[in-house]
Parts: C-alpha cells; sequence; structure tokens
C-alpha cells in the first residue's frame, strides 16, 4: 500500500511539477562525476535517464501499460492486487500530466536518480535484470 501511495504522490508530483524542454533524444556515453545542487553525485548514465523519460511520457500518454512495464517487478507485483498493475495505475490517471524532459542521472551502484529540466521531480531507477526501472516516481 505504501508503494502505490509513492506511485499515486508521483502522479501528483508530475502534475505539480510544470512542463520540462525539448525532444532531445540522451547522450549515448556516461559523463564523469559531478556534484549538483542538493549534494547529488555520481556517473551519468543516458539509459537510466531513458528508463525515467519513458516513465514520466507514459504519464503524459495516460498509458498505464508502459507506466506499469517502466517500473521495477516489486513495484509491479505491490501494485498488481486481484486487477493488475494496469487496471490499478488507470484509477489514477484523472490528471494532465505535463512532458518533461530528462535531464541528467546521477548513478550510485545498481541505483540512480534522475532529474529533469525546469522540475524539481526526481525519479529513482534501478537496475533490475540488466535494465533499468523505476522504484519511486518521484519527488
Amino acid at each position: 500500500m505504501r508503494l502505490l501511495s509513492i506511485v499515486v504522490a508521483g502522479c501528483v508530483a508530475i502534475a505539480a511539477a510544470g512542463c520540462g524542454g525539448g525532444d532531445k533524444k540522451p547522450a549515448t556515453t556516461a559523463t564523469t562525476t559531478t556534484l549538483a545542487p542538493g549534494g547529488l553525485q555520481g556517473a551519468n548514465d543516458p539509459a537510466a535517464q531513458a528508463a525515467a523519460q519513458r516513465y514520466v511520457d507514459a504519464y503524459t500518454a495516460k498509458d498505464a501499460a508502459a507506466i506499469c512495464s517502466a517500473l521495477a517487478q516489486s513495484v509491479r507485483t505491490q501494485l498488481a492486487g486481484s486487477k493488475g498493475c494496469a487496471a490499478t495505475i488507470r484509477k489514477t490517471l484523472i490528471h494532465t500530466y505535463p512532458k518533461l524532459t530528462a535531464k541528467r542521472s546521477y548513478v550510485n551502484g545498481d541505483t540512480a536518480i534522475v532529474t529533469f529540466q525546469g522540475s524539481p521531480r526526481q525519479v529513482t531507477v534501478q537496475r533490475e535484470q540488466g535494465d533499468w526501472r523505476v522504484v519511486n516516481g518521484g519527488t
């Protein structure tokens, strides 16, 4: 139930975050470690950015199946309940969600925090069987 609250809070955060930037594609190489405002640090991984971007794009499109496919298995399992992940998520898609653009990821081991242009939103992703998946939809 706590995870559902996190996902719902993520929905609200998207709605409150405001619009992002353009449709720039992520770079193809990792950059060096930097320290960002708020103390975030770590290498930039375009694949982590892309995973978070797919997640927020799915919210903008109100595509519950795509949202679920962007989530880590543990999150999908907790959201599934008796009706499945997509049915649970579909109930939360009541707002218009702004277009956000992933700006940078800060990787620490198998976890990364992704930030967005013009928004305080941060999405946490983790590596799961080699792919980045969302474990926290944002704060």
